[in-house]
């Protein structure tokens, strides 16, 4: 999966420059301090860094792995904080573990076969003061990471960097596909149930829902109540209908799990939902609380097509913009629906009703 390649290509990459970094500031410390580590690696820095980037892929693929098995394991109901400690806590463990393996490998194997040095009292004197720097350097730009990992999850993937570099400080025109997904018959829901079980019901969907998101190329722009806000490029939404296919995913994913709502909640949810494309304005807001914001007519049309879902008792209503951007020969049937006239705009709007061949 995408997920999981994403994972330890973070992973890796994180810990290849965090070794990096390390070989630099140690270098450059221990010649003019100490020399013990500069005299293991022969005062030559290229050989230092090389070592070292070693050590963070085997550190980086272990740690990807450590995160991928955690997130099998998941359970929504555990805390941001959990998720920090525990991930910390089996990072530094492995630290050292996996550090002190491989020190002592470098030094019966690396110091006498590779460099010809006999690994007498200094070189292992050596050997655990390199282990014991980079366990304590590790554990701490493990927390780090974790913490960083943590929080891009909450404001959604690539979210974090783009608000690192100020990408949309300025406001930008872009071209975007909103999907607005509403839980259907919501109102009858949330009485039958009542607030609590209710609340499960949409956790229970909308991990579902997460569950496909980075497989169709989609970014979850916001939840509102019982409804989701998704967006793709208009590139990676066009891409293999990604938009459409991830609509019908998402539907059978709930299908497939219908004996599971049933008997939880005594029903099976249904969404219906509302899909419209073109140029929006995309900037950087707030203060307090800073997030990338959308404007702009697209965003407020596909929301008000969503809302003509139940009035024509369709699952899947899309714009004009879109339904002449289908390729006619896929697995999709594009149905002229009605040309209306949607709240707050003075031209009329054409819609479509999507359904699977």
């Amino acid at each position: 999966m995408k997920n999981n390649r994403d994972i330890f290509r973070f992973q890796i990459l994180s810990w290849v420059i965090a070794y990096v970094l390390f070989s630099l500031l140690t270098f450059f410390y221990d010649k003019a301090r100490v020399g013990l580590i500069n005299e293991f690696y022969k005062s030559d820095l290229v050989f230092m860094i090389i070592v070292n980037i070693i050590i963070g892929i085997f550190i980086g693929g272990v740690l990807g792995s450590i995160d991928i098995f955690l997130k099998k394991l998941s359970n929504r109901n555990r805390s941001f904080r959990f998720y920090v400690l525990t991930k910390s806590f089996l990072y530094i463990i492995s630290f050292v573990i996996l550090l002190n393996l491989l020190i002592g490998v470098a030094a019966s194997i690396f110091l006498e076969n590779v460099l010809n040095i006999t690994a007498g009292e200094k070189e292992k004197e050596v050997v655990r003061k390199i282990a014991f720097t980079l366990v304590f350097y590790s554990a701490i730009v493990s927390i780090l990471i974790s913490f960083i990992s943590e929080v891009n999850k909450k404001f959604g993937p690539g979210i974090l960097l783009k608000l690192f570099l100020g990408k949309y400080h300025n406001p930008k025109v872009e071209e975007k596909i909103f999907m607005f997904l509403d839980l259907k018959s919501s109102t009858t829901y949330a009485e039958k149930l009542g607030h609590i079980r209710y609340s499960e019901l949409i956790q229970d969907c909308f991990t579902d829902l997460n569950s496909l998101v980075l497989k169709y190329k989609a970014e979850i722009y916001q939840y509102v109540g019982d409804e989701a806000v998704l967006t793709w490029t208009i590139k990676e939404g066009l891409e293999d209908a990604n938009y459409l296919h991830f609509y019908f995913a998402f539907r059978d994913k709930i299908n497939s799990k219908a004996e599971y709502y049933k008997e939880k909640y005594g029903l099976v949810p249904e969404f219906k939902a509302g899909v419209n494309g073109g140029d929006i304005t995309v900037a950087e807001i707030g203060d307090i609380k800073r997030e990338i914001a959308y404007h702009g007519d697209v965003i407020n049309t596909a929301a008000r097509i969503q809302g003509e879902c139940n009035t024509y008792n369709e699952k899947l209503i899309i714009s004009e913009f879109l339904a002449k951007k289908i390729n006619r020969e896929s697995k999709f049937v594009v149905t002229d629906l009605s040309t209306i006239r949607l709240k707050g705009k003075k031209n009329l709007v054409k819609i479509y009703r999507v359904s699977l061949s």
